[in-house]
């Protein structure tokens, strides 16, 4: 299985991710970060984090990286409620150290694939009502009205795609050109195409394109 899913580049890839699927996502050996988490994923305190706090995703480093108490002190004796915590349910030694490499990771996580920063506001929004329904007949032709939302997996189950290409991926989410105030909405014709096809030796082809008039 391994082996047929290099052959066909499957990767874990969205154009967009929602906040709750980012926080699912893996905190360990992350796709989408800076080199330098590698040596994060290696350091003395991310084996507290993984063994001890039991930290598997995102979301759990972006709760410990997020704590902010007044009464917190940068020491392995502070009397935070969240350090008490640690030390005693958690049997953590350092949480301070702990907190401080959970900041680390976060920021090691490039801005598509972090909660914080993986969906962009929308420019235009429109009803769902508005929207065409996709089971309509696409011989018919009449103006059809997309869904102007970019799409995210539902499930980390669902954001898996072969055929994806091997060069580095984007590391910013998509997002939709500002509308100014005063500019008024016009109308853009689209014409997609595309075709796949496979070789004698069962190799996949597949490509399209769009032409914006």
């Amino acid at each position: 299985i391994i082996k047929t899913a290099k052959k066909y580049n499957v990767c874990w890839e969205a154009i967009s991710i929602n906040p709750n699927i980012a926080k699912q996502l893996p905190a360990w050996f992350h796709i989408g970060t800076l080199h330098e988490l590698n040596k994060l994923n290696n350091h003395l305190y991310a084996t507290c984090l993984r063994e001890k706090h039991r930290i598997t995703s995102v979301g759990q480093i972006e709760t410990i990286a997020s704590r902010n108490s007044p009464l917190h002190r940068q020491n392995k004796n502070c009397l935070c409620i969240h350090c008490m915590q640690d030390r005693t349910i958690s049997n953590c030694d350092k949480p301070f150290k702990c907190a401080k490499l959970a900041k680390d990771i976060l920021k090691c996580i490039l801005p598509k694939w972090c909660p914080q920063t993986s969906t962009h506001p929308y420019a235009l929004n429109i009803a769902p009502e508005q929207i065409t329904a996709n089971d309509e007949d696409q011989n018919k032709k009449q103006l059809e009205i997309f869904n102007p939302t970019f799409p995210s997996p539902d499930s980390i189950e669902s954001g898996f795609h072969a055929f994806i290409t091997p060069n580095p991926p984007c590391t910013s989410s998509a997002c939709q050109a500002p509308k100014r105030p005063s500019e008024p909405p016009h109308l853009t014709n689209i014409i997609i195409t595309g075709m796949h096809q496979v070789d004698k030796d069962g190799t996949y082809v597949s490509g399209g394109g769009a032409w914006f008039s």
